[in-house]
Order: structure tokens, then sequence, then C-alpha cells
């Protein structure tokens, strides 16, 4: 776990086949991407993966992560 090397067809595969929330926090994103959360955090900052900061959270609304998981498989 924990390296932040996040391949687009493993992270869509992953977050598929889980239930999310209509908006995401990262302790949401990192057990299905098998990665920490401060791994999440890093990658939403790098911009790899979409997502908010409000205040202190990250937030990923689910369809901003469908749709980057869509243009990640072209």
């Amino acid at each position: 776990m924990a390296n932040a090397v996040l391949s687009p067809e493993a992270a869509a595969k992953a977050l598929r086949a889980v239930a999310l929330p209509d908006v995401c926090k990262v302790e949401d994103l990192a057990h299905p991407l098998d990665l920490t959360p401060g791994a999440v955090r890093k990658l939403l900052r790098q911009g790899r993966l979409p997502g908010r900061r409000v205040g202190r959270r990250w937030l990923v609304p689910r369809p901003a992560l469908l749709r980057w998981l869509e243009g990640q498989g072209k």
C-alpha cells in the first residue's frame, strides 16, 4: 500500500467496484485505491485526481470522479 503511483486502469477498476457517496472524502477513496489518505491528498494536490479543497478537507464529487475515470481510459 501507499505509493502514489496511480495506474488509471487500476483506479477505474477499484472505484467502480465500490459504492461511492455523492461527495467522496479522502478516506472514501483511499481504501479502494489501496493508498494511504496522505497519498490520496498528494494526488489531489498534484491535480492527478479531481477534487476541491473546502476548508481543511478535500472533497471529490462522484460525477467529476466518474468523468475523470472515463477520460483516463482513452
